[in-house]
């Protein structure tokens, strides 16, 4: 499914999260250096995501989404902050579900959005 223009670079940067949450749940050799340099990537895609999406949440009806949307970003930036080897198949795969959150349910309502709505009016 081809995204819109202004999802496309966050869809890109899912598939390297996507990649890292592999690598995490199945403990393969790495994994742990591999999300060491990746934390700062993966918190700046967070603050991206909250920067742009911002103004549609603010006039949005779907608060079901955005509030999943936030605490899914502040349970991720918890676990990043302090990394536990013991938990890292529980980080992993909480990456990857929130990857697969924003693309099967939360890109495909803004690009919904974006599409019902007239382009001067968009968020």
């Amino acid at each position: 499914m081809k995204r819109h223009p202004r999802l496309q670079p966050f869809s890109r940067e899912h598939h390297q999260a996507l990649s890292l949450g592999l690598a995490l749940t199945q403990q393969r050799p790495g994994a742990q250096a591999l999300l060491a340099s990746q934390k700062n990537s993966l918190l700046q895609h967070f603050e991206e995501e909250e920067r742009q999406f911002a103004p549609l949440f603010a006039i949005w009806s779907e608060t079901q989404l955005s509030d999943r949307f936030y605490a899914e970003h502040q349970q991720l930036r918890a676990a990043l902050a302090s990394p536990n080897p013991n938990e890292q198949q529980s980080l992993g795969q909480a990456l990857i579900d929130h990857v697969r959150f924003e693309e099967r349910v939360l890109f495909v309502a803004i690009e919904a959005h974006w599409q019902a709505t007239p382009h001067r009016e968009r968020a």
